[in-house]
């Protein structure tokens, strides 16, 4: 989240500004996904104090996608309530319709990359008349697409989270990245476990796992490692103090 973003603290909530784009192509919908995460969103970001919607979009788009972008038309107004990462959100969505402005990017139907350095994050087609087969947040955005009437005020309740927050602490400073959620985290859950004790064959030996929680173990290690790399944390360091907890 960044000074400008119109996300505030109220109560014991969060509420949140958010423009969001469709953009299709062949019967296909861009799509923006976390690969740690299982769940998809339209392509967007956070509302800046000062900011109309419509410029919100463009600037994300060039921001992560390095393309421009033109809006042709207005699709939804969405009151969003959820959970996430332990906090209530109070989410305010425009959604607009929009294209890209080059023409040899609106022929574009295979993933882009994030080129702001954010690796873990890409754009997907995916199919409308699949797309009860994705799991999309909100997922009112499944019907607004069905009914293909515009524009239309919609409210979303009662979402929570469908991922997995994994804490990782070194040198007192603390990193989270998100993973899909799985039921093979509660057997994971309520413990620290030190970075320098999670190589496979320490991991084969813990009896307290079952055969998926080792597996499971060993990949959010490599990924919590590998994080805090990308981050400029020292190797010494990550090996002498850093930890990792699963968060309830």
């Amino acid at each position: 989240m960044k000074e400008k973003d119109l996300t505030l603290n109220v109560l014991d909530q969060k509420l949140n500004v958010r423009s969001a784009g469709i953009i299709i192509h062949n019967g296909k919908v861009l799509v923006h996904r976390n690969v740690n995460s299982d769940h998809y969103a339209l392509v967007g970001g956070r509302v800046e104090i000062g900011e109309d919607s419509a410029t919100t979009l463009k600037r994300e788009i060039k921001e992560e996608m390095g393309k421009e972008i033109e809006i042709t038309g207005y699709v939804s107004t969405i009151e969003n309530f959820f959970e996430m990462k332990d906090s209530k959100f109070h989410e305010i969505m425009f959604v607009h319709k929009a294209e890209f402005v080059n023409e040899e990017d609106k022929k574009i139907e295979y993933t882009i990359k994030n080129i702001e350095g954010e690796d873990y994050l890409q754009y997907e087609w995916i199919e409308i008349e699949k797309i009860n087969e994705y799991p999309i947040v909100p997922k009112i955005i499944k019907k607004i697409l069905h009914e293909g009437k515009f524009p239309v005020h919609k409210i979303n309740k009662g979402e929570k989270s469908m991922s997995q927050i994994i804490e990782i602490i070194v040198d007192n400073k603390k990193y989270q990245i998100e993973w899909a959620l799985s039921e093979h985290f509660d057997e994971l859950k309520g413990k620290k476990f030190m970075l320098n004790k999670l190589a496979a064959d320490q991991i084969v030996m813990m009896n307290n796992l079952s055969d998926i929680g080792k597996i499971l173990l060993s990949a959010v290690a490599g990924a919590a490692i590998q994080h805090l790399i990308d981050n400029n944390c020292q190797i010494k360091s990550i090996f002498e103090n850093g930890y990792l907890s699963i968060k309830d």
